[in-house]
């Protein structure tokens, strides 16, 4: 006989939260519940609440609909919580350390706090600014996980809200992140473009997310000239704020820039250069990432061995860290590796790896919608768009 699966604590806490919000008690609900022809009582919901009860598909669709919660978010969560592992009770590190497990590759330790966060503010209506910082840094991990629709609904709800003034250009930003990665390049830079015009004069660092997510947007829509001047404003902007891990970042953007004009010889020294400054600052994910560009761009240029040899030492670290977004992109590669060198069981192998691992993905990058294909699947409504080149 299986064990049960335990009800998602995450979930339980989005529903209390969210319930205190609108201000609504338990009465309340039971009596909207009974409205929608789905009764629950009182202490069922409560029970849900605090996670003692799955309240199964039905009554968690009606609360969804009680609370204006989109199922998709739900759902979201709990995959992220079930990364994540168990939640501490309250949170036992502050925003900044959260961080800095995140960048120094600690996935799973970092999304936890975060959630931890996020759903600790929220109960705290007073400290705004401190809850709305949670909720834009949960929604930029999510989308770091390629949960892009995840990030645009919590950036989408802040914008209403709206964000504090200081936390405004960042939340632009990042909804742009997440229209440029959804598939829509127009919506981004018209967001990125307001953005722009509020950021205050010296602030380096919103001045480089802005030119950063501008220049990777440019990219995508193959207007290189334009994407290279935004990319040295934003790199600038970096080294000024003294934010390695956004220089990081942006070096990423220039692989794909020199990959994009065919120029692989560049591509692949700068990716290199860009592995050895993320090893150095002990930025581990980019280091994974910057090795995934040099397999690729080994395998461009017929190293094939080499290339290999790259994309597997990537995949381990990736897998190490089940990062699902990274295993992915190896996964991908070792799979257009190995149909090049005919080896077509392990090639099969690696595209029904690629298979599994995208469905963690709501990216629209050329790969992903390949790997979906095969599998019978593609978002809805995109088909025939200009896809994203992989994030970075």
């Amino acid at each position: 006989m299986g064990h049960a699966v335990p009800p998602s604590a995450a979930v339980a806490r989005l529903l209390r939260t969210r319930r205190e919000d609108l201000g609504l008690s338990l009465r309340d609900i039971e009596a909207r519940a009974a409205a929608l022809g789905d009764p629950i009582s009182f202490t069922i919901i409560a029970k849900v609440e605090r996670g003692i009860v799955d309240p199964g598909f039905r009554r968690l669709n009606a609360l969804l609909r009680i609370y204006d919660i989109p199922v998709e978010v739900a759902s979201e969560l709990a995959d992220l919580e079930q990364f994540a592992g168990a939640l501490p009770p309250e949170p036992t590190v502050g925003y900044e350390e959260a961080i800095e497990q995140w960048k120094a590759g600690d996935l799973r330790k970092g999304l936890a706090y975060l959630l931890a966060l996020k759903t600790q503010t929220t109960r705290e209506p007073a400290a705004r600014l401190s809850r709305q910082k949670a909720l834009l840094a949960f929604a930029i991990a999510a989308g770091s996980l390629g949960r892009y629709r995840l990030s645009r609904n919590i950036v989408d709800d802040l914008l209403l809200e709206p964000p504090e003034p200081t936390l405004l250009v960042p939340t632009l930003t990042q909804a742009a992140a997440c229209w440029h990665q959804l598939g829509s390049g127009e919506v981004a830079l018209a967001l990125l473009g307001r953005a722009e015009t509020l950021v205050a004069p010296g602030d380096h660092q919103a001045l480089a997310w802005v030119c950063h997510n501008r220049a990777s947007t440019l990219v995508t829509l193959h207007l290189f000239t334009e994407a290279e001047k935004e990319l040295c404003r934003a790199l600038a902007a970096y080294r000024s704020a003294k934010d390695t891990y956004g220089e990081g970042r942006a070096l990423g953007v220039l692989v794909r820039l020199e990959m994009e004009r065919g120029a692989f010889d560049d591509a692949l020294r700068t990716a290199r250069e860009a592995q050895a400054h993320a090893q150095r600052e002990g930025h581990q994910r980019l280091v994974v990432m910057r090795r995934i560009d040099e397999g690729r761009l080994l395998l461009e240029l017929d190293e094939r061995a080499a290339g290999i040899t790259a994309l597997n030492d990537a995949l381990g670290r990736a897998t190490m860290a089940q990062d699902d977004e990274c295993q992915f992109h190896a996964r991908y590669h070792l799979w257009k590796a190995y149909q090049a060198v005919k080896d077509v069981a392990r090639a099969d192998f690696e595209l029904h790896a690629a298979q599994f691992h995208v469905r963690f993905l709501d990216e629209n990058s050329p790969e992903a919608v390949e790997v979906r294909k095969t599998t019978g699947h593609t978002v809805a409504g995109k088909k025939g768009a200009r896809r994203p080149g992989r994030r970075a």
